[in-house]
Order: structure tokens, then sequence, then C-alpha cells
């Protein structure tokens, strides 16, 4: 944690007990001083010594510690001004010998000192010098406190009189370093505070990523289930929607196939197919070979028997000769006599295949 930030908030604080204790025994390290004598101490001799003479004080001389405490009250310094009083103090500290001793007012002066050159560096207005000997209640006059200002500034040295917040910082490390502590506790705290969110939150993105790829795997199962249920159905209706036409093929194209094999196989009576069939039969016969050897044959045909037409035929119906040939001709008596043919019974105007 920065020291710089550990001093700002010292410094906004206010004055305490603790802090008046701290520059008492800064300040009464600086120097030694005489204690107050007995009045009726004995001498080395073992006999009683003569009376003090009467000080001109009119006042009892006031412990460091009410002393300090009714100046700060009577010139409402702050924290700022009253701790940097320990820089000078310490400074201080170092240019008086250690085997130096004080009257009893020393501590009071020295502490004074300090402060006053405090108060006029830290700050652009302060109490002046005759402020201060009103503050002290009548332990030092105006003469003392202006010889006090500048015998502190001979011994401190002007170039001393600046400092820097390092300097601050050093001194005032009692006090800075419970701060320092409390705030690396506070930010661990504030860190362990922000892992266990960030922890959270990432716990939380984990979760909502797992969620969304167990969504999208579902929304996926769908789809494919949709296009195996559409799949399925497609060819549920192909199958059933062809099996009519593979019948009606099947049965249509049997049946043609049936009626050609018929009509190729089997000609129908009476047509010029089987006709045509039952005279190469016959021509083929030992009986019509023996009809050769004559050319011609003269033979009377029967008359037609025609169906009546729309308009009445002018043709009288009168027996008719023709010359044909004899063996074909009588090959196909023969076969209209086996066959019971009667010619009469055949229809004319009823179509013929052809031959």
């Amino acid at each position: 944690m920065s020291d710089l930030e550990a001093l700002y908030i010292f410094l906004n604080r206010s004055i305490t007990t603790e802090m008046i204790h701290f520059l008492c025994s800064t300040t009464t390290s600086i120097i030694q001083v005489h204690q107050k004598t007995q009045e009726n101490a004995l001498n080395n001799y073992g006999y009683p010594s003569p009376p003090q003479s009467p000080t001109k004080s009119k006042h009892s001389i006031p412990s460091l510690y009410h002393f300090i405490k009714r100046l700060i009250e009577h010139s409402h310094v702050q924290v700022t001004t009253l701790m940097t009083t320990l820089i000078y103090l310490n400074r201080l500290k170092e240019v008086i010998p250690p085997n130096s001793v004080g009257m009893e007012t020393t501590h009071h002066r020295i502490f004074l000192g300090s402060l006053l050159i405090a108060a006029k560096y830290t700050n652009d207005s302060s109490p002046m010098n005759k402020h201060w000997t009103t503050y002290t209640d009548g332990l030092l006059t105006l003469r003392e406190v202006n010889a006090l200002e500048i015998e502190m500034i001979q011994y401190i040295g002007w170039d001393h009189l600046r400092f820097q917040n390092e300097d601050l910082i050093k001194c005032l490390a009692y006090f800075l370093e419970p701060i320092k502590r409390k705030l690396r506790m506070k930010q661990e705290h504030k860190i362990t505070d922000q892992l266990n969110q960030l922890q959270y939150v990432q716990q939380q993105e984990r979760e909502q990523q797992q969620q969304h790829r167990e969504l999208l795997e579902k929304q996926r199962q769908q789809r494919e289930q949709q296009r195996e249920q559409q799949h399925h159905s497609l060819t549920q209706s192909s199958t059933s929607s062809s099996l009519p036409s593979l019948v009606s093929s099947t049965s249509t194209s049997s049946s043609s196939t049936f009626a050609s094999l018929m009509s190729a196989t089997l000609p129908r009576k009476g047509s010029m197919q089987s006709l045509q069939s039952e005279i190469k039969m016959e021509l083929e016969s030992p009986s019509v070979s023996a009809l050769e050897k004559d050319n011609n044959l003269r033979i009377p045909l029967r008359p037609l028997r025609l169906k009546p037409q729309n308009k009445p035929s002018a043709i009288p119906n009168t027996k008719r000769m023709s010359s044909v040939n004899l063996a074909a001709i009588d090959t196909l008596n023969s076969s209209l006599n086996r066959m019971s043919l009667n010619f009469s019974s055949i229809d004319l105007n009823e179509p013929l295949q052809s031959i």
C-alpha cells in the first residue's frame, strides 16, 4: 500500500491524545532538564541548605502535556502543522549535544519554537509572536518568544527548514504503519471479493455456455427428428402413390401382352388371317398336289348374300363364272366344306385385317 495514501488519511484525522503524548515523548528525548529540588534538601555535608531565592514567575510551570494541549486549543492548529513539528524536533536533536542539560522550561521552549516555525512555513497566514506569547499563559514573554524563534532557526539552519513528503512519512512511521496495515487488509479483502466475484461470473458464464450448448444440441436433435419424420412421411406417400400405378401398369402391360400374344398366336375365327393359314395348310396337303396337274377349272360360285344397303342395289343376283386357278379353287372349296363355312354369313362391310 502506498505511504502517501496512508499519510493523506492520517493528516485528515483529528488531533488525538496519542499524538500529544508522542510529541511530548519526542520533545523530552532531545535534552535533559534539572528536576525541581526540595526546598529543605540536605547539602553534601549533611546540613540543610539555605532557602532558595524567590523566582519572578507568578505562575507555576505546567506539565508539557498540558502546555501542548493548551497551545492547540488556543491556536486551533491542524494536524498537518502540529505533526510537522516532529521534523524540526528530530533535526534539532541531531545538532544538540547529547550531554546537554536545560532548565525546567527548556522542553516548553523547544516545542513552542518548533510549532512556531512549522506554522509559519506550512501556512500562508499564521499567528504572530505576540499571539503565541498570549497562548503560553504568561510562561514566556514576547522578548523571549522572539529570541526563541531566532535561536531555533540558528540551530536548525535556513537550508533545513524545507522538507519533503518522505521526511514527513519517516517521522510519522509510528502512526502510518497501522493505517497501512488496515489498508493492506482492506485491499486484500477487496481483491478476495473481486476474485470471488470473478469466479462467480466465470461460473455463471460456464453455466450459460453449457446451457447454450445443451439448447443447441436439443435443437439439432429436434431438426434431425423432423427431417427423419419428413423423410419417412415422404417415403410412405411415394410408396402408396406408386403402388396403384404399378398395379395398373402391370395389369395393363400384362393384358396388352396377353392380348398381343393371343392375337399373335390365336387368330380370330372367321378372320382373313385364319383363312390364309387354313389355305396355306391345305395347299401343303397331299390332295392339292394331285390336282396341280390340271391347269384350269371352271366351277360355278354360289351367289354372296350381302347385307341390305341404304340404297337398293341395281346389280341383279345372277350366277357368275370365273376362270380361276383350279388348284386354288379346289383347296378353298375343301377348306370351306371342312370348316362348314357359310360365306353368306360374312359381312363385306366389316373391315378386314391386312394380309
